[in-house]
């Protein structure tokens, strides 16, 4: 069992906001260090980054690899939600230190990609141990923490040293010409949780999106309900039969199916192929709360088909029989039932600039009995060409 002696922890004011910093050394000398915001001890669920040294990312921001926008990218995640630890760990290069790694930059230069430079240096493709890791959580006590991460590996040690890691949050890359190819083998050989092909280059704009709906629906045991609509800049729906598919669009639907026990889906758009059961279509298509992530229907998963939703008089109703705290809705029909009911807690709206007349399908809306609620905590956030707009709906006008 490897040994770790506190030795001093100070106040460190960032830009990100004000954190606390603590230094450990191991049996070996090494110093590691333990960046924390807010009161964490005795918590679950805390928020946590375990970061390997990378002098040459996080220092010089190197571009050869991500560790500096994950780096950064984790501290301003932290920052958000308002407490974690970003731990930082000493073991450059995946472990092979920064001799060899410079060496190993040579090799990647001639034509090896990462894990076969590493192994023709006569090392394995990761040398990194996270038992350190483990000690520092403990002493800093911590119950259960959510790892922010996207190596299985990792999240394996941290269980085998005896933390409780309660889920798995993506931390998405920054992908340049520079470091594709570094990102892809380790999907490709290392395993890493990734589909960088199939990636928005504004997953973590929409995963910071998501995050907020996790606080909001984790604030009470009610149902909560969220409308998706997409619709032009002067407020005309498109066109799904006529709406081109977007990436942006697809991404972010998918990812909010993320953070909701289920979700009614449109029939008539299929958001999500890469993510369906082909023969039984896209109202398959649910969360496993189980796991945390996309699944296709199971015995373990609930889902509400548009279909099924037309024949019972209350959506409402039907929700909370089915036990369902949460739901996003992107069905128009159901939609315009429930916002003639004034019964949606939140909104996400994809904005797409440009739409031509024959691309509107209208909202069949009563406006004589529909009183909209008036729209409180709004955010916005710009992927591309498209706008997301997003928050909470209060009291009715």
């Amino acid at each position: 069992m490897e040994k770790l002696s506190h030795d001093v922890s100070v106040r460190l004011p960032t830009e990100f906001g004000k954190f606390r910093l603590y230094l450990y050394t191991d049996k070996d000398g090494r110093e590691h260090l333990a960046l924390v915001m807010g009161d964490i001890e005795g918590r679950e669920d805390v928020l946590t980054r375990v970061h390997s040294q990378c002098m040459t990312g996080d220092l010089f921001g190197s571009l050869r690899c991500d560790c500096h926008s994950q780096f950064e990218l984790s501290k301003e995640i932290i920052a958000e939600e308002g407490e974690g630890i970003l731990i930082y760990l000493r073991q450059e290069g995946r472990g092979i230190g920064l001799e060899s790694k410079l060496k190993s930059y040579n090799l990647q230069d001639q034509g090896y990609d990462t894990v076969d430079a590493n192994k023709a240096l006569g090392f394995e493709a990761d040398m990194r141990d996270y038992e350190v890791a483990s000690l520092i959580l403990k002493d800093l006590g911590v119950k259960s923490i959510r790892l922010l991460s996207n190596n299985p590996d990792k999240l394996d040690s941290l269980k085998e040293n005896g933390i409780k890691v309660s889920d798995r949050i993506p931390i998405y890359p920054k992908i340049t010409e520079e470091n594709y190819d570094y990102i892809k083998t380790k999907e490709d050989k290392m395993d890493h949780l990734l589909n960088i092909d199939a990636l928005s280059p504004f997953m973590n704009k929409i995963q910071k999106i998501c995050s907020y709906f996790n606080k909001q629906i984790e604030k009470n045991n009610e149902l909560r309900i969220a409308g998706f609509f997409v619709q032009g800049i002067n407020g005309n729906i498109p066109s799904y039969s006529n709406l081109n598919k977007d990436k942006n669009l697809e991404a972010i639907y998918s990812r909010l199916i993320s953070c909701y026990d289920a979700h009614i889906p449109d029939n008539n758009l299929n958001l999500y192929d890469s993510f369906t059961d082909k023969e039984e279509g896209p109202s398959k298509v649910v969360n496993n709360r189980d796991n945390g992530e996309l699944s296709n229907l199971d015995e373990k998963t609930k889902i509400i088909e548009e279909s099924k939703v037309k024949e019972n008089k209350s959506v409402v109703d039907q929700l909370e029989k089915k036990d369902i705290n949460s739901v996003l809705i992107q069905s128009k029909d159901v939609l315009n039932e429930l916002m003639e009911k004034r019964s949606i807690d939140f909104f996400i709206t994809f904005l797409i600039p440009k739409m031509f007349p024959k691309e509107v399908d209208k909202l069949s809306i009563n406006k004589k009995d529909f009183k909209p609620r008036r729209a409180r905590d709004i955010h916005s956030i710009k992927l591309g060409d498209n706008i997301i707009y997003y928050g909470c709906l209060g009291e009715h006008d």
